[in-house]
């Protein structure tokens, strides 16, 4: 998976979003150069219980032929929830302020959530002062940053 950030959305249908992006990436395995073989539809959770769908590239590796999505950073991996819908529920959770219903996920899943933010809790934090420090939405990036870091088995210092 491939998290990238400069992208377009560009509406097909109602709530169904087609992401462009313009540049070819390099396979996060073995370096060699992507190429573009198809679509597929991904589903994107807002607030308020909203539902629309994204339409990302799948790129296969020319020398590895493995498959990789592109995902755009409005989006995490792995979670249908959007980055930004994500992180105010974790801040919420964390302040124990009460949810709303329609927009919060299961109680266990919540759980989970946390479970992998604290696990990344000191690097998170150690990028934030090293690379986000008056950025706003610095959480999205570095998790992305350590997302794309986990292919090159690099350790952050802490």
């Amino acid at each position: 998976m491939i998290i990238i950030s400069i992208y377009q959305l560009k509406k097909m249908f109602k709530n169904e979003y087609l992401v462009i992006s313009d540049n070819t990436p390099k396979c996060p395995l073995c370096k060699a150069q992507l190429k573009y073989r198809d679509r597929r539809r991904r589903i994107m959770k807002l607030a308020g219980g909203k539902v629309c769908h994204l339409y990302i590239r799948r790129l296969i590796c020319s020398s590895c032929r493995k498959l990789h999505n592109e995902l755009p950073d409005c989006l995490s991996p792995y979670i249908h929830f959007s980055t930004h819908t994500l992180i105010s529920i974790l801040r919420k959770t964390l302040q124990l302020e009460s949810l709303f219903p329609e927009e919060s996920p299961s109680e266990s899943t919540t759980n989970r959530w946390l479970e992998r933010f604290y696990n990344k809790k000191q690097t998170l934090f150690y990028l934030k002062k090293r690379f986000f420090e008056n950025d706003p939405i610095w959480l999205p990036k570095a998790l992305s940053l350590i997302h794309n870091l986990q292919y090159f088995h690099l350790s952050i210092p802490i």
